[in-house]
């Protein structure tokens, strides 16, 4: 048996759309799967779980680089202008992509994603960073990429 490959995060980068988005200390996904329980009169045990939604979120912490936030053109406006109302309900879809820096493969690729939101931390002996939440419709690792 071959020796394993393992992934390090100093190998890695998000892109969201075609845009490598900055600098970031941590990179988390999910998938989940809901079930409802099928509950009978008269038993007292679970006859069966039926599965009834699929929902995949994702966060990074980015690194804070002056007059680039989520919101600038520079990033492709991840998150949406609040300035408006239309500006927050007209945004569209995001695509992500988690990709290994040095062999050039997609390790997970984000579906319909949206900024969800967003917060800061600023402390006296550290980096500013941010924080973004989305939602997304569906992952897809590299063993689903071809």
């Amino acid at each position: 048996m071959a020796d394993p490959k393992f992934i390090q995060g100093a190998r890695v980068r998000l892109y969201i759309g075609e845009k490598a988005i900055g600098y970031c200390s941590g990179v988390d996904g999910e998938e989940t799967i809901d079930y409802e329980p099928v509950n009978v009169i008269n038993q007292i045990k679970v006859v069966e779980f039926i599965p009834v939604a699929y929902r995949c979120s994702m966060s990074a912490t980015i690194f804070r680089v002056v007059g680039e936030t989520l919101k600038s053109k520079t990033l492709g406006s991840v998150f949406p202008d609040n300035s408006t109302r239309e500006n927050i309900l007209t945004s569209g879809d995001l695509n992500g992509r988690i990709e290994n820096d040095i062999e050039k493969i997609n390790l997970y690729s984000v579906y319909g994603m949206k900024a969800a939101s967003q917060n800061f931390r600023i402390e006296s002996r550290g980096i500013v960073s941010t924080n973004a939440n989305f939602v997304a419709i569906s992952f897809l690792d590299e063993t689903q990429q071809g």
